[in-house]
């Protein structure tokens, strides 16, 4: 073996050797509800009963619209995130939208406590008709704890329920902030529109809506949406929780859907297995972007040295179901793969010094818009 290649293959191998467990993909609950201030349709004020429904439907995010911060309403000075927080054993995040009643109004968010806040942002939306405030919470997490440092961006928001025109700059607004961002998205909230008008056009200029299809969906103004169908797979479709407790604790339906993030995977050409081959493919796509683009293996839609790390962790792994697991191949396994890169980088060199010289060519919900 020529000397000018011993030492590139040698590293590559070595750094195949060295294979943490691939990162599994986690399945995220993620729910929007409209509380009305705490109190129901029934006209009782019932925070508890906020609180079960939450808890029943055991999710991971949770974005909550009208919430009241130390209002008089109610009782007087009641901070509705904090105990909604407090009693679902959640980490809240209150986004005021504007002073109300001696206290705030606005949106909350609730998190699972596993995951790691990075950072909050509350920003304030167009409001070219002159309506009432509207903000949208961005809230980034980290939402794996064995160190494969997936992030998420969360957005929670209530859009503006009198003007069309506002509804569809404030959609303008969001896909705005997300345009440019490769990190996976999920935004939730109430919309205050259905899916038959300009605004849900817009929409899904930057969103994949997971909601189910049924007979009341032309009413539906509540939404969870992803961004990313090559970050994200639908596990349940967004469905409204319709029972006896939800009938009365508030004038909105909660909706829960359950998404995966796309597991991270090296098998760039599809073939079942993590090889030398997929190294190479890494190799002729580095510095790449896009959706598409082969070699992404954290789906962060642009190859570089992360891509290359995933395949290392993964090298020699046989079979999707193997990898969906995050199996850890047999050392056995491993060897023979290592010798198989070793061939495939060879074939590549001398392959290139030969073309060098020879080239050649849901139920019905209820529409409260407020």
């Amino acid at each position: 073996m020529p000397s000018a290649l011993r030492l590139p293959i040698l590293a590559v191998l070595l750094t195949a050797l060295q294979f943490p467990a691939p990162a599994a993909a986690r399945p995220l609950r993620i729910l929007t509800y409209n509380i009305h201030n705490g109190a129901g349709r029934d006209g009782v004020y019932n925070l508890q009963r906020i609180a079960d429904v939450i808890n029943a439907a055991n999710p991971d995010l949770v974005a909550l619209q009208e919430v009241e911060q130390g209002t008089t309403r109610y009782p007087a000075q009641h901070m509705q995130l904090d105990e909604l927080a407090a009693r679902t054993g959640m980490t809240g995040i209150f986004g005021k939208t504007l002073n109300r009643l001696g206290g705030e109004y606005g949106n909350g968010v609730l998190i699972n406590p596993e995951f790691e806040l990075i950072n909050t942002l509350n920003h304030t939306m167009p409001n070219p008709a002159d309506g009432e405030l509207r903000k949208v919470m961005e809230i980034r997490l980290r939402i794996d704890d064995d160190g494969s440092d997936r992030r998420v961006n969360f957005f929670a928001t209530h859009m503006d329920h009198t003007s069309s025109t506002n509804r569809q700059a404030q959609v303008d607004f969001i896909n705005d902030l997300v345009d440019d961002s490769n990190i996976p998205g999920v935004l939730a909230g109430d919309f205050n529109f259905d899916d038959q008008g300009p605004a849900y056009v817009k929409l899904l200029e930057q969103w994949v809506d997971p909601t189910a299809a049924s007979p009341g969906r032309p009413n539906q103004i509540d939404y969870v949406v992803n961004r990313g169908a090559d970050q994200w797979s639908t596990v349940t479709p967004g469905r409204f929780i319709v029972n006896a407790t939800t009938d009365d604790a508030s004038d909105h339906y909660p909706l829960l859907a359950v998404l995966e993030l796309q597991p991270y995977t090296a098998d760039f050409n599809n073939d079942g297995d993590v090889d030398g081959a997929d190294f190479l493919t890494w190799q002729r796509n580095v510095g790449g972007t896009g959706p598409t683009v082969l070699g992404d293996a954290n789906h962060d839609r642009v190859v570089n040295a992360a891509d290359r790390a995933i395949w290392s962790q993964q090298f020699g792994t046989t079979g999707s179901a193997a990898l969906a697991a995050g199996a850890i191949p047999e050392p056995a396994t491993v060897v023979l793969a290592a010798f198989s890169l070793v061939a495939a980088v060879l074939l590549t060199r001398f392959n290139s010094i030969a073309i060098a010289s020879h080239p050649r060519i849901i139920p019905p919900v209820r529409s409260c818009r407020r």
